[in-house]
């Protein structure tokens, strides 16, 4: 009898099946949907409480809309998304608002998918780049020692800006979905470290123009690296974003490279250069690095994934280790020679 009956169950989950794959399965779903009382905002979806997204603000998926599924209930490949959902159901995904509502064309922008944002970002970097080169205002020296350094300092004013309102205006998680503006600010970044790189490799390592840096070409290489793998996995992206601000020290950088380029070393403009970079270099990378540590701390350190997500998750860590340590190397040899200057002077 037992047998009987769990073939009758058989039956009627195959006839079932055989429903939702009919024509006008969307309809009957519709029609479903239609029928359930209206006053049911006390209910949450079983897809929130397991950490999937909830519709943005602006995405068509109104509180009076339901979604057509794309695959029926029980069949493979939604068992197999409902087990992407689940496998990491200690938190849920950031409700990510549009970054600039009142432009909608250019918010749509820093939503596309990892591989048309970064290759658009590295596109508009590239045409950036070139256009400085072609500007006739500029000596062909410039242009052969400063010319990416420009595109770099228009990257660090962007950038920072970007960290700054991921900090301020979101708060940390450990995934943010496919529909948020954090990713776009990421794909900026690395379309630019794209087009940065190759410059790099024209002007030092090929034409030689310059001394090549080749700490700089690994940095490039290394950060590229882990920024793609945060957007395309959707890991940690919240920090990414926010060490954006990292680049607020970037401006004076090249301010201080244009004032011992133009042989004005012993200028007063030098000194007040040299010092305010020490100081913008100490808060917006000594001092936030660490505050960003905290903010992955206070979130367990995203604890809950499984597999290789949960091996991706535990190296964000030594990740923060690096960084900082790569950063207290260098705010050492810009104090030293801070301290140089000023003594020189005294």
């Amino acid at each position: 009898e037992g047998e009987g009956m769990s073939f009758k169950r058989l039956l009627i989950l195959l006839a079932a099946q055989a429903s939702w794959a009919s024509s006008d399965a969307p309809s009957n779903h519709r029609r479903a949907a239609d029928s359930v009382p209206a006053d049911i905002s006390h209910l949450k979806p079983a897809g929130l409480a397991l950490g999937a997204r909830r519709p943005a603000r602006g995405d068509g998926l109104g509180a009076d809309r339901l979604p057509q599924q794309a695959n029926p209930p029980g069949s493979v490949l939604a068992l197999l998304r409902l087990s992407e959902e689940t496998k990491h159901a200690g938190w849920e995904q950031l409700e990510c608002e549009p970054l600039l509502p009142s432009l909608p064309q250019v918010d749509r922008l820093l939503h596309l998918d990892t591989a048309k944002g970064i290759a658009l970002s590295s596109a508009i970097w590239g045409v950036c780049l070139l256009t400085i080169w072609a500007w006739p205002w500029l000596s062909l020296e410039i242009k052969q020692q400063a010319a990416d350094r420009i595109m770099s300092t228009i990257h660090a004013v962007m950038a920072t800006a970007l960290g700054a309102a991921t900090v301020l205006w979101t708060p940390p998680a450990c995934e943010v979905g496919r529909h948020c503006w954090l990713r776009g600010a990421v794909h900026i970044t690395i379309g630019f470290l794209i087009v940065d790189f190759i410059s790099q490799l024209v002007c030092d390592v090929w034409k030689q123009w310059r001394e090549a840096d080749f700490s700089m070409l690994l940095h490039h290489v290394l950060v590229g690296f882990c920024l793609g793998v945060g957007v395309t996995c959707d890991l940690a992206v919240w920090f990414c974003a926010a060490l954006l601000f990292n680049e607020a020290s970037s401006p004076l950088l090249t301010m201080l490279w244009y004032l011992q380029y133009t042989k004005q070393k012993e200028s007063k403009w030098f000194l007040a250069v040299g010092v305010s970079l020490v100081i913008v270099f100490f808060l917006c990378r000594i001092v936030f690095i660490p505050y960003c540590f905290y903010k992955w701390v206070t979130i367990d350190f995203c604890n809950g994934a499984n597999g290789v997500r949960a091996v991706l998750f535990f190296l964000v860590s030594p990740f923060f280790i690096g960084v900082f340590a790569l950063n207290m190397a260098w705010f050492t040899k810009l104090s030293k020679g801070a301290v140089k200057k000023l003594r020189s002077i005294v």
